[in-house]
């Protein structure tokens, strides 16, 4: 049988820091981290990284948008730094800018799935998140610094992560090198089978208010394979199982889901694992659904979950009873005369 448990951990809230420079000048921009580079997740490095940076928008005091959708991104030709044009200036009449950033941003050629199309909006800075296929998954972090005037000094944006993040572990329950285990299928069902599902393909999130909208045409409608047998640029493959606890996408690749309400909803996850056991020369294969409640533990925004699947392999074993099955006494048999 198979099983599963869930671990919490809050992620670090300021993981990404950019400085505008104030001043009669334009708008420039540094970023720095004081956080080890991680891998599959959206820190300095991967904003840094060819074709990324971030995106950001100021809006004036009196609700006028001062400057537009622009993409920051980080050069190393010439002077090195992050860089964007044309040349945002600070307001003459020392009027205060709220700025809004988000990132990772889509690139020239490059769909990361976050559309920007309200993000120019002066009520609500806002961005839509269509989550990607598994391996091509976007950790979004977004932040803001309202009301700030060149006197302020240097403009601090501290990134924060707005989705919720999901490791997928497993292992054995007993330690038996002579048998195999492996993962070779694991998806989110929708809700075409799962009427409770709460798992959002798309949804929106407002930076001004720090909130999500989640709306029902969001929704995942069919299943959602994560773990497929083959090579795919889409799905992970296989994942041989052992007695050590270590994750089934690989080292540093998780999951990066569109968080919910506190409320508590059954069934708000359904996952459906496919493994198989081999032993003795002989090959079995169990597909068993395991069921998450959403709520203050599960699915929050910013919190970092750790999925621990324990496969129980339970030995085949004999007992003979030494009792009732004695030779009986010779019975004579002769032979005809």
């Amino acid at each position: 049988m198979a099983m599963a448990t869930l671990t919490i951990a809050g992620c670090s809230q300021n993981e990404i820091v950019e400085t505008a420079q104030p001043g009669n000048e334009a708008v420039g921009f540094s970023v720095y981290s004081g956080v080890h580079t991680r891998a599959a997740v959206t820190d300095y490095n991967a904003i840094k990284g060819e074709n990324v940076g971030f995106g950001v928008v100021a809006i004036t005091s009196g609700g006028v948008l001062h400057m537009k959708d622009t993409n920051v991104k980080y050069s190393s030709e010439e002077t090195p730094g992050w860089k964007y044009s044309p040349a945002i200036y600070w307001p003459n009449d020392g009027s205060s800018l709220s700025f809004y950033a988000f990132a990772p941003y889509n690139g020239a050629g490059v769909s990361r799935g976050v559309s920007s199309a309200d993000f120019e909006s002066t009520t609500a800075p806002s961005v839509t998140l269509t989550l990607q296929t598994p391996k091509k998954m976007v950790d979004l972090v977004a932040t803001k610094a309202e009301s700030k005037t060149s006197e302020d000094g240097a403009v601090s944006l501290k990134f924060a992560h707005v989705l919720s993040r999901l490791a997928l572990k497993a292992h054995t329950s007993v330690d038996d090198a002579s048998t195999e285990v492996k993962v070779t299928g694991l998806k989110i069902i929708g809700k075409t089978a799962n009427s409770s599902s709460l798992f959002y393909k798309s949804a929106k999130y407002d930076i001004k208010n720090d909130s999500w909208t989640l709306a029902d045409e969001g929704k995942q409608g069919d299943d959602w394979t994560i773990i497929a047998s083959g090579v795919s640029d889409d799905t992970y493959p296989a994942a041989t199982v052992t007695n050590t606890s270590a994750s089934i996408l690989g080292n540093d690749e998780y999951l990066f889901l569109i968080p919910v309400s506190s409320s508590d909803v059954t069934d708000a996850i359904k996952m459906e694992l496919t493994y198989t056991v081999t032993t003795g020369g002989i090959t079995t294969s169990t597909t068993k659904t395991l069921s998450f409640t959403s709520g203050s533990s599960f699915l929050q925004k910013g919190t970092a979950y750790a999925i621990n699947f324990e496969i129980t392999l339970n030995a085949i074993s004999f007992t003979v009873d030494e009792t009732g099955w004695d030779w009986s006494a010779d019975t004579t048999v002769n032979p005809a005369p």
